[in-house]
């Protein structure tokens, strides 16, 4: 189907010469075509311009592949060229005037996109082939690392895919869902890093403690003691009494939460990669 519009109207007849400058212009360096035009009479558009007493009118029309100029005076209209859009083999400056075209209302964005389709953009078709690696990098990630938090259940036991690091991420869910068990985590952490005995018991066991981990009295008492007489306790078994809470407790928790994540985003990533990888074939990508 045909599309017009109108590009310029002219009020005064010795403005014709000016506005049609503006339309040669806007041919060349907006619809990006060198054709050839007929200059419009500009004594004949005047005298219709007195007789019907309206103004010219300057169009553009595309009719399929074909671009029309014309001037109209009230029904008169005077073809000034004519250009076959399809004679322009450089796909680059085709598609920017289909681009104008569509941008003006003279093409439709399905025309741009089957010319697209015909003629794929090199640069769109780089685009799409690094998308569709970007989105299968992050689903193949996102199955390993749903895959390593399915299967891990001790805090004493190091996680990790692709630089994934599971205890640090439960700390993380932790700060944000449970605040009040976070330092259960630091009370392991502060001992697996062979942190001063003293601070840590100060900190996490004596009564009073800021940070407390409720620990029964056989882990309490001897720690206790030791620190009283001067001795370096035995942390161990306190902490290895803290991990079986983490692990029965925290991580099942955490993975109740941070699992059914995983299986959203990776449903999300397969729609994704299947419909880049549509488009990707669509355009003639392989």
């Amino acid at each position: 189907m045909a599309k017009s519009k109108m590009w310029r109207r002219v009020e005064k007849a010795d403005r014709i010469p000016i506005h049609w400058q503006g339309v040669t212009s806007d041919i060349k360096k907006g619809v990006g075509i060198q054709m050839t035009l007929k200059d419009p009479d500009a004594k004949e558009l005047e005298a219709e311009m007195a007789k019907s007493k309206k103004a010219a009118e300057f169009y553009f029309t595309v009719d399929g592949n074909k671009f029309i100029v014309d001037v109209r005076v009230g029904t008169k209209r005077t073809i000034l060229g004519q250009f076959d859009l399809a004679s322009e083999k450089d796909a680059a400056k085709r598609r920017a005037t289909l681009q104008y075209l569509v941008a003006n209302d003279l093409a439709t964005q399905s025309d741009l996109d089957k010319f697209n389709n015909a003629n794929p953009d090199p640069k769109v078709m780089e685009s799409l082939k690094s998308d569709i690696y970007r989105a299968d990098m992050d689903l193949k990630s996102d199955k390993a690392n749903r895959e390593i938090l399915k299967k891990w259940n001790n805090y004493s036991k190091e996680a990790r895919a692709e630089g994934y690091n599971a205890q640090a991420l439960l700390k993380e869910w932790l700060k944000q869902n449970r605040q009040s068990w976070v330092h259960y985590l630091d009370f392991v952490d502060a001992i697996d890093a062979g942190g001063d005995p003293k601070t840590i018991f100060d900190t996490h066991m004596k009564e009073g403690a800021q940070f407390p981990v409720n620990l029964p009295p056989k882990f309490q008492s001897p720690v206790e003691h030791d620190i009283a007489n001067g001795k370096v306790p035995n942390l161990k078994p306190a902490r290895d009494a803290i991990c079986q809470i983490v692990n029965a407790k925290f991580i099942p928790a955490f993975l109740k939460d941070r699992i059914p994540l995983y299986d959203k985003s990776i449903k999300e990533l397969e729609a994704k990669l299947k419909e880049l990888k549509k488009r990707y074939a669509a355009m003639g990508g392989r």
